[in-house]
């Protein structure tokens, strides 16, 4: 049990499936079943991987105005007309 517990805060990513195989290296063979009941006796766990945040896919577009007063301002510095004639303030 020390020597798992050893071994659980040298590799925190690994569960009992591969620290079996790190015990019976040190020559403490056991079975898969005998590994997992002193893993869960020992109070060990893998810590959870913790979430990525995820960026919205898809953000709704403004719809368009259907009526008046629904666009009350827009802010712009220059523009161009459709036959690129510049408009004047």
């Amino acid at each position: 049990m020390e020597r798992m517990k050893a071994l659980s805060a040298q590799y925190p990513r690994y569960g009992y499936r591969r620290m079996r195989i790190f015990l019976a290296r040190d020559g403490y063979a056991m079975s898969p079943g005998r590994a997992y009941r002193l893993w869960r006796l020992g109070g060990l766990q893998v810590p959870r991987k913790r979430g990525r945040k995820r960026v919205a896919a898809s953000r709704p577009r403004p719809q368009a105005p259907t009526g008046p007063n629904q666009v009350w301002s827009y802010d712009f510095v220059f523009d161009r007309c459709a036959n690129g004639q510049q408009l004047s303030a």
